[in-house]
């Protein structure tokens, strides 16, 4: 009996999964703005940028001869860049979708199997 509330339980899970991604998908092609667009692009290269802030920072600490400056600039520079880095999480519209797709695959061969 429990075997096929699991079963039943997967089988909705997966339909649940496939209406969230048709739902996205649609979404996606119905927003166009020009507003819309810039704030997924900025989520998209956020973790880009704390990147760069870091390796900039880095370079800032390690120039050749040091000043006071270039440690009190550099520093904090690869502190938000960490922090930044922390805060994204490296998370991408493209890898959340790309994770949704994996666990949904996972889902139908759990379901067939």
């Amino acid at each position: 009996m429990q075997d096929k509330n699991s079963v039943k339980r997967a089988r909705d899970a997966v339909d649940l999964l496939k209406r969230r991604m048709e739902l996205r998908s649609s979404m996606i092609s119905i927003i166009a703005d020009a507003k819309v667009k810039a704030s997924v692009d900025g989520i998209r290269h956020a973790p880009q940028l704390s990147k760069k802030i870091s390796r900039l920072g880095w370079m800032l600490f390690w120039i050749p001869e040091p000043t006071m400056v270039s440690t009190a600039v550099g520093i904090p520079m690869i502190l938000a860049g960490k922090a930044l880095d922390r805060y994204y999480n490296n998370l991408t519209v493209k890898g959340l979708y790309e994770e949704t797709a994996k666990m949904l695959k996972s889902l139908e061969s759990f379901r067939s199997g």
